[in-house]
């Protein structure tokens, strides 16, 4: 059986069609063991209209796992383009604050729970851990993957990875076709 870095960095591939290669990261940076990351090649990135494909892994010394995209939508941009408003993004990134918004921001939000929704459907199909992540410190959000494999085997460990990056995937094809259509 392959180390959770190398199957991770084989599921990546299969799911992306990308080439990725496995970082050693110094356990200072932000407690980071390992990083699976796209290797750097021009005539290799593809994109889906004007959002990359790209996405990453790492695993970090408390046994958390995480797989994230390289590209961020901003939740400024989102709101202007759905109610030609602006709202302090740090609000909306803050799910507890969207009730105070509703009549604001109230296709921003439709939109945000739309997709969160989506997002839910998604981990039902595949008992997975996708999230959609609302950045307040820089006003952005994206889809990513959070577990612990930590108390797990080896092998639940890779299995469990396995479920979420065939989740992510779908879960990020679907946000980059929401977010063309939008334009943003």
């Amino acid at each position: 059986m392959d180390s959770l870095p190398e199957h991770a960095r084989r599921l990546l591939e299969e799911a992306m069609h990308l080439p990725y290669r496995i970082e050693e990261a110094p356990t200072r940076d932000r407690e980071t063991t390992w990083q699976v990351l796209i290797e750097l090649s021009p005539k290799r990135t593809r994109r889906l209209g004007m959002y990359e494909t790209i996405v990453g892994a790492a695993g970090r010394v408390n046994g958390e796992i995480i797989v994230w995209p390289r590209v961020k939508g901003s939740l400024a941009r989102l709101t202007r383009k759905l109610d030609g408003k602006e709202v302090q993004p740090h609000l909306l990134a803050n799910r507890y604050k969207w009730s105070g918004l509703r009549k604001l921001v109230p296709h921003t939000l439709k939109f945000l729970r739309d997709i969160d929704s989506t997002v839910e459907d998604i981990n039902r199909e595949y008992s997975s851990d996708v999230e959609i992540h609302l950045d307040r410190e820089n006003a952005e959000w994206w889809p990513q993957v959070r577990f612990r494999s930590s108390g797990l085997s080896a092998d639940e460990s890779a299995e469990r990875l396995e479920r979420n990056v065939k989740a992510f995937a779908k879960a990020l094809r679907e946000y980059h076709v929401r977010m063309e259509s939008l334009k943003v």
